[in-house]
């Protein structure tokens, strides 16, 4: 009884008077609040200490700062000194390395275990972000450097302590666990607090945990969501769905109709088919759109087959020709995940040239951490863009286009480049001086007059960019596929239409994004198929005159330009042409494809 006595005794004495424990506890903490303030939050000082005053993220950071510092209390003598030395200087360079990449990609994940090579074109980008003022994150490691050699004999008598490590892992791993119970599970924090629920963003993950708690929790997701290994059975069931997926018929006009054509891909947020060839007091919503359908050929039912993932699965279907997870997120929930049946990789082994570009920041829905594996050459985000409208989610699209024209024009030919905008995305907020739509008194100040606004604004934007297109001569043999994300006013406020005075039928759609693929050397038409993202890739391929078994075998969508499957699969729920037998099926094509994910079955399965 003696001996634990005194063993919590001198645990109480390292506790209170160790003071280069607690001075290297609390440095770390400081800088992960100045990483938050500058790179995370854009809070000034202020609001950022209103911030941490009222909630408990400070804690969260506190907690998982201890967890590490703890780790000096298992070394005896100035082997203690020199653990909290090497633990400060590690945690410094990694957020001197996170503020680097955060400037170089707008992302946050910081360290390249979510891939299985080295990334030397995204370290060296980072490390080009470099500048000496980060060196203040290490002024304090120094001082404790100077402080251990001038004091080398202070120390001697320094005992490891094990029960001190234990209490203050303890007592951290404990609050985080209350913390999760508290805030994730019964929902009990502020305004949109959360631990280590799903987010969108990894920006939002930052905001719970910090930067070291965000490190270990990355890393802690990858290990957790290693593939999983299929049965024999499992993996029949899988060949036996791709087989019964194959549709051999005999070529038609459309196969190789645009070969050899540039391709961009003009990925526009939340644009739906409800405001093509529709007016308003008399005016069209999307002249310019509509005036390209006279040389497009135009898919009027197509219907987006994302989940949660919303954005990011589109990029992840028409790339990878994969349906996303039906629970979850499939760019943060499958970080092990290789895709090398990926579209740019079969473009590039037919002599393409591929460049993604997103005007939104690279965080956003962990977008830059997954667009390198698909096989892209260059991936680009909101930080590479020239910006001067003020935007929260990026760049505007009469700022981001015009760039992106300018970007393509240098590529080598031919190329495949995809262009993302972001100007449409809910709740639809313009600035006053680009909303060009008069509209009647029913539709100001409300939901689906500010969408007809933004959809205005954006069809705008896409005139200019056709025409500084043809300006730089890119035109004559350049393919563009005009395509939404997903739904807009459908998918998030249906029930604000139905308040809105005198309203028209047509606003009660069904949610549809439209396919338009222009050429300006192609004569117009409409393709009544129903189909999703999912049947993108192996539409293109088709038009594009590639055949390549080896990639197109592991698609899960169709040709929507030579099909018998007159019918889109949304979740489990089918539109279209099909029977029992087809809804019975599709229903287990989904089952197989979320095994397809958690078993990273392509990567295991593609013939290099």
């Amino acid at each position: 009884m003696n001996k634990v006595k005194e063993i919590f005794n001198n645990t109480k004495v390292n506790l209170r008077y160790d003071i280069i424990f607690w001075f290297t506890t609390l440095m770390i903490l400081i800088k992960q609040i100045v990483f938050f303030k500058l790179y995370v939050s854009g809070y000034s000082w202020q609001m950022t200490f209103l911030y941490f005053g009222k909630r408990t993220e400070w804690i969260v950071y506190l907690c998982y700062t201890l967890l590490l510092t703890s780790i000096g209390y298992l070394f005896s003598k100035s082997r203690r000194i020199i653990s909290l030395l090497v633990i400060n200087l590690l945690t410094s360079i990694y957020i001197i390395w996170s503020i680097m990449k955060c400037v170089a990609t707008s992302s946050y994940f910081s360290l390249p275990i979510a891939y299985d090579y080295v990334p030397w074109d995204m370290i060296n980008t980072i490390l080009s972000k470099f500048n000496f003022k980060y060196l203040v994150f290490i002024a304090d490691v120094v001082i404790i450097a100077l402080f251990l050699i001038l004091t080398k004999n202070r120390y001697k008598n320094c005992k490891r302590s094990i029960c001190s490590f234990v209490i203050i892992a303890a007592l951290s791993s404990s609050y985080l666990g209350y913390a999760h119970y508290k805030l994730d599970k019964k929902e009990k924090g502020g305004y949109s607090q959360s631990v280590y629920v799903d987010s969108w963003t990894d920006g939002d993950r930052h905001y719970a945990l910090g930067v070291i708690g965000h490190g270990i929790t990355k890393i802690y997701n990858s290990i957790k969501t290693k593939p999983i290994d299929l049965s024999n059975e499992q993996n029949t069931d899988i060949s036996n769905m791709y087989k019964k997926k194959e549709e051999n018929f005999h070529k038609n006009f459309y196969f190789g109709k645009l070969r050899g054509n540039n391709i961009i891909m003009l990925q526009l947020e939340s644009f739906e088919t409800l405001v093509l060839n529709q007016k308003v007091n008399g005016v069209e919503i999307t002249p310019n759109l509509n005036k390209l359908l006279k040389n497009s050929i135009y898919f009027d039912n197509i219907y987006p087959n994302n989940n949660f993932g919303v954005s990011s699965d589109c990029d992840f279907m028409i790339h990878t020709g994969l349906y996303p997870n039906r629970t979850g997120q499939t760019f943060f929930d499958h970080p092990n995940n290789r895709y090398p049946n990926s579209l740019p990789f079969l473009l590039k082994e037919n002599g393409y040239s591929t460049a993604a570009y997103h005007s939104d920041k690279g965080y956003m829905w962990n977008m830059y951490e997954n667009l390198p594996k698909f096989g892209f050459d260059e991936v680009s985000q909101s930080g590479d863009y020239t910006k001067e409208e003020p935007f929260n989610f990026g760049v505007v699209d009469h700022e981001f286009l015009p760039q992106v024209a300018d970007k393509v024009s240098k590529m080598p030919k031919p190329f495949y480049a995809l262009s993302v905008t972001v100007s449409g995305h809910s709740p639809f907020r313009l600035n006053e001086k680009y909303k060009e739509l008069n509209l009647p008194d029913n539709l100001k100040d409300n939901i689906i007059g500010d969408f007809f606004q933004v959809s205005r604004y954006t069809d705008t934007a896409i005139g200019n960019f056709i025409k500084k297109l043809e300006d730089l001569n890119l035109l004559d043999n350049t393919t563009i596929l005009i395509y939404g994300d997903h739904g807009g006013i459908h998918r998030y406020h249906n029930d604000d239409l139905k308040k809105i005075e005198s309203p028209k039928d047509w606003w009660f759609s069904d949610e549809k994004i439209p396919l338009i693929v222009y050429n300006k050397n192609i004569s117009g038409e409409v393709n009544h198929t129903y189909g999703g993202q999912i049947d993108f890739y192996p539409t293109l391929t088709y038009l594009l005159g590639i055949e390549n078994e080896k990639y197109t075998k592991f698609n899960m969508g169709k040709n929507l330009f030579n099909t018998k499957n007159n019918y889109v699969n949304v979740n489990g729920k089918l539109y279209g042409e099909f029977n029992e037998e087809i809804n019975a099926s599709e229903k287990k094509v989904l089952d197989l494809n979320e095994l397809i994910l958690r078993s990273n079955y392509i990567n295991k399965n593609f013939v290099r």
